[in-house]
C-alpha cells in the first residue's frame, strides 16, 4: 500500500518519490486511491505516511503524504487467512508498536489514549489466536480493525524512537518492519519509563504484570519489558533477531546518528541523545 500511495503521488508530480523526503510541502495533492489491505499491520490504508527504501543508500525514509491519502479502504479479513503464522506475528506486533508509541508520543491526548488502550488490549487477546489458527476469522477481523486504527493514530500522534530504530535496523539487516519494531520495543520502554511511568505501568497490567507499588520507574520498566518479551517470543512466537544474521559491526555511531536525526525521534517523550540510541541498539544486538 505504501508503494501504491507513492505511485499515486507520482501520478501527478514530477521527479522521483525520494525528492519529497523532508519536502512534502512541494507535493501536488493526488486523489482517487482505494486501498485493500492483505495483512493486519501497517494500517497504511488510514495513515498519512509512506516509508520508502533508498536502495542506493540502504536507508528507509518516511514521507508524509497527507494530501494524497487513500480515499476508500476495504477491510476484508478473508484476505488475511492465508498469511503464514510468522507474518501474522510480525505484522500484529507492528500494530502493538503503533498503539503504544502513539500512546506515549508527545502528541498523545486523552481521546487517542482511549483508542490506543483498546488496540493494545485487543492485540494481546486476538493476535495469539490469529497466529495459532489462521482460519480464525473472528481473530483476523479484530486484528484488521486494530491495524487500521493503528494507522489512523499515525495521523494524530505519530510514533517515536521505537519506529526510528526499526526503520534503520530493518533497512540495514533486511528485517521485516513489524519484527524490527518488536525487537526495538523493550529498550524503548526502558528509555521512556521515567517520563511515562503511569502509561508503562498500564502496559504492564495489560500484559499481566503484578506490581508491588514500591517499584521505581526503572524497576517497573524491567518487569514490563520482560512481560512484553514473553508475549512476543513465547506466546506470539517471534524468532530471535539472530535469524537475520545481522552484521553487528554496523551497529555503530554512524547508525545511531541516522536514528537520532530521524525527524520522528522528536516525538519521543524522553529526550534522546546519541548515547541513548547506542544503549538501545546494544540492548537489541549485544
Amino acid at each position: 500500500m505504501d508503494a501504491a500511495k507513492g505511485m499515486n503521488v507520482m501520478r501527478v508530480n514530477p521527479g522521483k518519490i525520494l525528492d519529497f523526503v523532508g519536502k512534502e510541502e512541494n507535493m501536488i495533492p493526488a486523489d482517487r486511491l482505494i486501498c485493500i489491505p492483505t495483512t493486519s499491520g501497517t494500517g497504511s490504508e488510514l495513515s498519512n505516511w509512506i516509508v520508502i527504501t533508498d536502495l542506493e543508500e540502504g536507508n528507509k525514509h518516511p514521507i508524509n503524504v497527507k494530501n494524497s491519502m487513500c480515499e476508500y479502504a476495504v477491510l476484508d479479513p478473508t484476505l488475511t487467512v492465508g498469511l503464514p503464522a510468522t507474518v501474522t506475528a510480525e505484522t500484529g506486533l507492528d500494530v502493538f508498536s503503533h498503539a503504544f508509541e502513539a500512546y506515549t508520543s508527545n502528541l498523545s491526548n486523552p481521546m487517542t489514549d482511549l483508542i490506543c488502550e483498546k488496540i493494545m488490549e485487543d492485540v494481546i487477546k486476538w493476535l495469539p489466536r490469529a497466529v495459532k489458527d489462521g482460519q480464525d476469522l473472528e481473530a483476523r477481523e479484530k486484528m484488521m480493525v486494530c491495524a487500521s486504527y493503528g494507522g489512523f493514530l499515525l495521523v494524530d500522534c505519530l510514533v517515536h524512537i521505537g519506529h526510528c530504530i526499526a526503520h534503520e535496523i530493518g533497512a540495514q539487516f533486511h528485517i521485516p518492519h513489524g519484527a524490527a519494531c518488536a525487537y526495538a520495543f523493550p529498550p524503548m520502554v526502558h528509555h521512556i519509563a521515567d517520563s511515562q511511568p503511569e502509561k508503562v505501568k498500564y502496559l504492564g497490567e495489560l500484559l499481566g504484570v503484578t506490581f508491588t507499588e514500591e517499584e521505581n520507574a526503572s524497576e517497573m520498566a524491567k518487569k514490563v519489558a520482560a512481560a512484553y518479551c514473553s508475549f512476543r517470543d513465547e506466546i506470539v512466537g517471534l524468532p530471535s533477531i539472530n535469524k537475520y544474521s545481522p552484521d553487528k559491526s554496523k551497529v555503530n555511531l554512524e547508525m545511531a546518528n541516522r536514528i537520532l536525526n530521524d525527524p520522528i525521534t522528536s516525538m519521543t517523550p524522553t529526550a534522546v541523545s546519541l548515547e541513548d540510541v547506542m544503549v538501545m541498539l546494544y540492548c537489541i544486538f549485544i
